[in-house]
C-alpha cells in the first residue's frame, strides 16, 4: 500500500483505535512511510505506543528484517 494510505487508517480510526502495521525495513524510507508517521504526528492525529525491535520472519526470505509499529489516534 502506499504512504499516503496511513492517512486514511488514522482518518477511518476512532479516536482512542489503534493502528497496527508491520513494514520491511527496506522499505520504510523508500516508500516515504517515516514521512507520514512524521507528519501524522505532528499533526496530532496519532501518537506511537510501540514500535517492536526487528522481526524476522524466516519463511522464504530470512535476512529480510520487519519492524511493527502501532499508533493511537487521537
Amino acid at each position: 500500500a502506499p504512504a499516503k494510505s496511513l492517512y486514511e487508517l488514522a482518518r477511518v480510526t476512532r479516536p482512542g483505535g489503534h493502528v497496527l502495521y508491520s513494514l520491511r525495513d527496506d522499505a520504510f524510507e523508500s516508500m516515504g512511510i517515516g514521512a507520514v508517521n512524521s507528519g501524522l504526528e505532528l499533526a496530532g492525529k496519532w501518537k506511537l505506543l510501540e514500535k517492536q525491535g526487528h522481526q524476522s520472519f524466516k519463511l522464504k526470505e530470512p535476512d529480510v528484517i520487519h519492524h511493527i509499529w502501532v499508533y493511537e489516534v487521537l
